[in-house]
């Protein structure tokens, strides 16, 4: 495993994950780069929600508030997080924002790989990361995680739902950024 200089982090904790049914795409070498760097802690508590009719993880933009998240930390190239950008409806939904993290393991490549020299466990790393920042204020008022398992609430997400109907403005209208009134306009 060599360093690309170019490459950029960012911090997933949600469907990305390892185990989640989007991390395919982190996979795919035909969609970009992605380096599984190792498992990592927010330094900052956040509030990390599941809503919609989706069933989707959102790191609500209120620092202070919440838990430290736990997720995954990956090294991507720029074709990947231009991948990112898009999945995350970056900026429309979410917004990709510098945060910083905590190392807590490196992944088994990592460990045997040159890059063990340049990430250590413990270590504070400034990354990406994608967060919502235009709210209705009952978001606020649903439970809060520490980390995203994908069995919070009772119904699963499933990729596949987000095929039945405008998944991007339904999506707005869960989150009370958009009116189901504007609908039909």
């Amino acid at each position: 495993m060599e360093r690309d200089e170019n490459a950029q982090l960012v911090f997933v904790y949600g469907t990305l994950k390892q185990g989640h049914p989007n991390h395919h795409y982190f996979e795919d070498v035909n969609i970009g780069r992605a380096t599984f760097i190792g498992t990592a802690t927010t330094v900052d508590p956040w509030p990390l929600v599941v809503t919609t009719r989706f069933s989707l993880p959102y790191l609500v933009d209120h620092k202070g508030l919440g838990y430290p998240i736990r997720g995954e930390l990956y090294e991507i190239d720029d074709r990947m997080m231009e991948f990112c950008d898009d999945f995350e409806d970056h900026p429309q939904i979410y917004e990709r924002t510098k945060t910083q993290v905590k190392l807590d393991q490196l992944s088994m490549n990592v460990k045997e790989s040159i890059l063990s020299e340049k990430y250590l466990p413990g270590t504070v790393i400034d990354c990406w990361c994608y967060m919502l920042r235009k709210i209705s204020p009952k978001i606020l008022n649903l439970p809060f995680y520490e980390e995203y398992q994908g069995t919070e609430v009772d119904i699963m997400y499933d990729p596949a739902r987000e095929q039945e109907c405008d998944y991007f403005t339904y999506t707005l209208i869960d989150l009370g950024i958009m009116d189901e009134t504007e609908l039909n306009r």
